[in-house]
């Protein structure tokens, strides 16, 4: 089975429409956030605010790893990585300016293995030998913990990235099973993947409110909490979060 790519820059959209008739119904959807000439994921939500943007973060990719398709990932954003041309230029955090034709190069910034910048000489900068540039990292990314810091805390987004790929190992269908919507009204989504056999329940909150949003539609006996912190209550989602259940 060949993989359906949908509206990706690369590609310019599906498959067939680059390989014609070798194409097949027997496809799988490509399930991926970010793509090497593209933003990575932080970089599409909040760049003011690093706790916030890593909270948006964790949403992001639960709805990423709970979806079919084949879930691919960008380095650098299982920790958080940006990669944002608009800010970096802005600011002048990297001397992009000398060289705009390559300006895509703040996409691909070296990956953060560490917070610090001591002992490895290309673990923040590398030289780019044809146009004598030196990639490091932006200001936002100078700030982000490494892959060694967050190896080391359970609650980071590496963690959570860790846990979420250990789900979708475990649980097949959300490969290959069939989105069902449970209930939506205005922030809240409730959804089932399915495949008549397996189930899993997501909930999903983007609101902010503390006291968390009502979601109508209540979580099965016997459900297994497998992502999250659970309901407040009986039915009410945290703010800003998602809640993975298995069912049966």
């Amino acid at each position: 089975d060949r993989v359906n790519i949908k509206g990706t820059k690369s590609s310019g959209g599906k498959i067939d429409d680059v390989y014609g008739s070798l194409y097949t119904n027997n496809t799988v959807d490509g399930n991926a956030v970010t793509e090497g000439n593209y933003t990575h994921a932080a970089g599409t939500l909040d760049t003011e605010a690093i706790a916030k943007t890593e909270t948006l973060l964790r949403m992001y990719y639960a709805f990423q790893f709970t979806l079919p398709g084949i879930t691919w990932i960008y380095y650098g954003d299982d920790i958080g990585m940006s990669g944002v041309m608009q800010y970096t230029l802005a600011t002048g955090s990297t001397s992009t300016t000398s060289s705009a034709s390559h300006e895509a190069r703040i996409y691909r910034q070296p990956m953060k293995w560490s917070g610090t910048v001591e002992g490895s000489t290309y673990n923040c900068k590398y030289p780019i030998g044809f146009n004598n540039y030196t990639m490091t990292w932006d200001a936002l990314n100078m700030q982000l913990d490494g892959v060694a810091e967050q190896g080391a805390d359970d609650k980071s987004i590496l963690n959570a990235y860790k846990s979420l790929i250990k789900i979708r190992k475990e649980n097949p269908v959300l490969a290959r099973g069939k989105v069902i919507n449970r209930y939506t009204t205005g922030g809240v989504i409730c959804y089932s993947v399915t495949n008549g056999d397996d189930e899993i329940l997501v909930y999903v909150n983007a609101g902010t409110d503390d006291r968390g949003a009502v979601c109508n539609y209540a979580v099965p006996d016997g459900a297994q909490l497998l992502y999250g912190d659970g309901m407040i209550g009986a039915n009410r989602v945290p703010a800003l979060s998602m809640l993975i259940y298995k069912v049966g």
